[in-house]
């Protein structure tokens, strides 16, 4: 009789694990790519083009973005006379960056590159995750600013974490959490997502403010213009001579 009744209270547990957000995991996945177009119009996508503006403090910085599946981006970003491009070529990451007296284009080392490879996700680390790697776990549920949001845990096989922030009503992604570890040291930052528009088909979130916990200055990107399905050399993403 005390079997039983200890084996019902675990069923009890178990179940109530699943549903007690009122979703499981894979329901709010499923919700949140219906909110922003669909699986198969987010698949479509084949190249970005983002062109929009960085503001750090009083500082403007123009910046554009161009990513290519599968796992390609190239991006720059010009400020006080100078452009500072940085790219990654399905393989190896590398940058040009005269801020911090780059003279020639050179190769990331491995740890820097990560945030290239993941900017080069067109599709985003919810989709097929598992095919990737990695790992998605529903917390629970969180206020964000007002707003209630499912709490999404992403391990990415890389041994990144990542947290995403989802509306519980529009299931758009209002925040994202990661920690990953930097010369020894575990950096997190988030980002809050708004203003979102349609583009082709699918919502975008065209204002983005991001900091480091723990720091109170950030920096805030809008996008001007983004430009889908677009032609894109293969060439402009790899590692330049000069």
């Amino acid at each position: 009789m005390k079997l039983k009744t200890l084996t019902i209270a675990l069923v009890a547990i178990l179940f109530t694990g699943l549903t007690s957000y009122g979703q499981t995991v894979n329901e709010v996945v499923d919700n949140y790519f219906k909110a922003i177009g669909g699986r198969d119009k987010v698949k479509s996508i084949k190249t970005m083009k983002i062109t929009g503006k960085f503001f750090m403090g009083p500082m403007e910085i123009p910046v554009e973005s161009s990513v290519k599946k599968p796992n390609k981006v190239y991006s720059t970003a010009t400020a006080q006379g100078m452009t500072q491009r940085m790219g990654f070529d399905g393989k190896d990451a590398w940058q040009f960056s005269p801020f911090m007296g780059d003279t020639v284009p050179h190769k990331m080392p491995e740890e820097n590159s990560r945030d290239m490879k993941d900017q080069a996700d067109i599709e985003g680390p919810l989709m097929d995750y598992k095919e990737k790697g990695s790992t998605v776990e529903l917390i629970g549920k969180e206020d964000i600013e007002g707003t209630p949001a499912y709490k999404i845990k992403i391990l990415k096989k890389s041994g990144d974490l990542e947290y995403y922030f989802i509306d519980a009503e529009s299931f758009l992604l209002v925040k994202s959490v990661s920690k990953k570890s930097f010369q020894g040291k575990e950096v997190e930052s988030e980002t809050v997502y708004s203003d979102y528009r349609d583009v082709d088909g699918m919502k975008m979130a065209f204002s983005n403010e991001s900091r480091q916990v723990g720091e109170e200055a950030g920096q805030k990107f809008i996008i001007d213009k983004v430009e889908v399905n677009v032609d894109m050399n293969d060439e402009m993403f790899l590692l330049p001579t000069k």
